[in-house]
């Protein structure tokens, strides 16, 4: 599998202006900022943003859910048994997961009070197995978590350039419903985001379920 990412350097004017992007330099940070609406943001940036490598793979392309293990090789496909689940890309080499930890916990929070399950997953991770799951748990987020198998072929390339963290909702085969890549700075627009994330996943909810 291939080493962490090396991150590209971000300057003073990105952290002046509060731009989102990842906190540490293992991290690969998004070349554009999110935009503000009343409510949150749009992660969309006129379009699905997936021609940017940051932002992750195509809503509609498919996550091998079954390339994610459990700590005891239980594979992701296996124990998904919702219409919807949320998941949250992680990696240990990668300050701003912890320091948006409160981003993390604000989805976790209210998306599993709709009955949407909300795992924490690597497929970048880089460290031991067991570190990387020692890594998850110490987050105290009190969600399953899971790694993309070590003796699995090696994750899609915009899956594995994603920046980190970054929430994707997917259906129960691995369908990317939506996502909303990268975090912020500032605890403000954290909180837009997660007002944003969480009101775009129940409506995403509501339209499955014929409401």
């Amino acid at each position: 599998m291939p080493g962490p990412r090396i991150a590209n350097h971000f300057n003073i004017l990105t952290l002046v202006l509060a731009l989102p992007f990842a906190l540490s330099l293992s991290c690969q940070t998004s070349r554009k900022p999110l935009v503000k609406t009343n409510d949150g943001y749009d992660f969309n940036y006129g379009g699905d943003g997936s021609n940017e490598s940051w932002a992750g793979p195509k809503v509609g392309e498919r996550i091998e859910l079954q390339r994610l293990k459990d700590r005891h090789g239980v594979p992701l496909r296996s124990t998904a048994g919702k219409p919807l689940l949320m998941i949250v890309l992680i990696d240990p080499e990668c300050g701003a997961c912890k320091a948006a930890l409160d981003q993390l916990q604000g989805v976790h929070d209210r998306i599993k009070q709709e009955g949407i399950p909300y795992y924490l997953v690597s497929v970048t991770s880089s460290v031991p197995v067991d570190d990387f799951f020692t890594y998850a748990n110490s987050l105290d987020l009190n969600s399953p978590v899971y790694l993309w198998g070590r003796n699995e072929p090696q994750p899609p390339p915009a899956l594995y350039s994603m920046v980190l963290p970054s929430h994707l909702l997917l259906s129960s085969d691995g369908t990317i419903v939506r996502k909303w890549p990268g975090t912020s700075v500032s605890d403000f627009d954290r909180a837009r985001m997660v007002n944003q994330i969480v009101s775009d996943a129940l409506r995403e909810l509501q339209r499955q379920s014929g409401q």
